[in-house]
């Protein structure tokens, strides 16, 4: 597995830096639309993100200004991704993103992250095919 990981990291683009983190949630949870309601299930944990600083283009692409840090997920191409803005490496603070599909909140001295999804339940977005989740996880500095 770490060998895998060592690989996957290697083919990441050169955006990662001393400034970047790998993520991996190690819980999660959320709802499925059964019926006419939503019930809770368990959803799998495990997956990897990357949080990284912002390319040109993609603070071009979303407007946000100030926006210096981009989490996304390593491995697909349809996020979740979230965006960040000021310094994401103070200690004893809790660092939450200001943009992008997810929400996700850092804590840089801890190296802990929670993601949320609930876009689609708000939106009342398809039902089974986007469903709202949280995740926890650790992060590590690269």
């Amino acid at each position: 597995m770490k060998l895998g990981l060592v690989l996957l990291l290697s083919s990441i683009s050169g955006s990662a830096s001393a400034d970047s983190w790998i993520c991996i949630s190690e819980a999660a949870t959320g709802f499925t639309f059964v019926g006419n309601v939503y019930v809770s299930e368990p959803f799998k944990a495990g997956r990897t993100y990357l949080m990284r600083p912002s390319k040109a283009s993609e603070i071009e692409f979303t407007g946000i200004k100030g926006m210096t840090y981009t989490f996304e997920t390593i491995g697909s191409n349809e996020g979740p991704y979230a965006y960040f803005t000021g310094d994401v490496k103070i200690d004893g603070y809790v660092v939450p993103s200001v943009g992008g599909s997810v929400n996700v909140e850092f804590n840089p001295s801890t190296l802990k992250f929670t993601l949320a999804s609930t876009q689609s339940y708000i939106f009342q977005m398809e039902a089974n095919k986007f469903r709202p989740f949280f995740e926890i996880g650790s992060c590590s500095e690269m």
